[in-house]
């Protein structure tokens, strides 16, 4: 029971930082006087209420993951949840400083939605970086490992929780505001996504180390799946910068993208939830 509910709540939290991510980001452009007069107030508004909407469930979701694992550990049933002992063991661990930074995040998120700025951007992806250095395979690893973590963790929740503002973007913004902004997207794309790459096969390595048995393990099969889906994203960003992006205009320019994007936006839902069930319930 426990392991099924830790799933739900890791996926829970991958979804709450991806989102808090991409909606930081649009929000902080959105400031920037190029785009200040173009966008318009509904779509700003869409930006915020993404943007509270991740902030609250990661609230929720970093407390509840943190309860649900001294349950687990206690193995006493619903009372263990509150095993004064367990608790203390666990806060006292990596999982407890996972807490402290979670939170941590919530406060600078908080701040940052008040008032946009990029100081508060630069604390809050750190310490999203450092919820995650405490915890899992990498734990006992060292500083360049982590880092390496930590960049394959941001771009990964930067794009796909960019997914949903460009969505809104295409449904609410005029024809030549869209088609200006997805060519400056996938600019910056072609450049991330390279390093995304090259990042997650050197954790695969520092995991593995490309050993035969665990790749052809239960693990190591549901990373091939995440891999397929992975490679599908990609030929869908490519098709939206190279087909659809500069076709934005033409008949159906909007409904095509608008459809490719709701694909993608379900594709990045199974990577996540892919991401959740191999830091969850299976391992090398």
């Amino acid at each position: 029971m426990w392991e099924s509910i830790s799933l739900v709540f890791r996926l829970a939290l991958y979804l709450a930082l991806s989102g808090l991510v991409g909606a930081a980001f649009g929000l902080f452009l959105s400031q920037t006087n190029s785009l200040k007069k173009a966008l318009s107030t509904h779509f700003i508004k869409s930006l915020k209420s993404y943007f509270l909407i991740s902030l609250l469930t990661l609230f929720f979701t970093s407390l509840g993951f943190f309860w649900v694992i001294v349950g687990a550990f206690a193995e006493e049933g619903l009372a263990g949840l509150f095993d004064p002992l367990m608790i203390s063991i666990l806060y006292d661990s990596g999982l407890g400083m996972a807490l402290n930074y979670g939170l941590l995040t919530c406060v600078f998120a908080a701040l940052y939605y008040l008032f946009i700025n990029r100081i508060l951007l630069i604390c809050m992806l750190v310490s999203i970086s450092l919820s995650f250095a405490f915890t899992g395979h990498l734990a006992e690893l060292g500083v360049i490992e982590k880092g390496i973590l930590s960049l394959h963790i941001l771009i990964a929740f930067l794009w796909l929780g960019s997914l949903y503002p460009l969505w809104c973007l295409v449904n609410l913004e005029g024809a030549q505001t869209v088609e200006e902004l997805l060519e400056r997207f996938g600019y910056y794309a072609s450049f991330i996504m390279p390093f995304l790459l090259l990042a997650g096969v050197a954790l695969v390595y520092f995991i593995t180390g490309f050993q035969l048995e665990l790749l052809i393990s239960n693990w190591g099969a549901a990373l091939a799946i995440k891999l397929i889906l992975v490679l599908a994203i990609l030929a869908l960003a490519a098709w939206h910068k190279f087909k659809l992006a500069p076709n934005f205009q033409v008949k159906n320019g909007t409904e095509k993208m608008a459809s490719s994007l709701k694909v993608e936006i379900y594709l990045g839902f199974g990577i996540l939830s892919l991401s959740a069930f191999l830091s969850t319930l299976v391992s090398p």
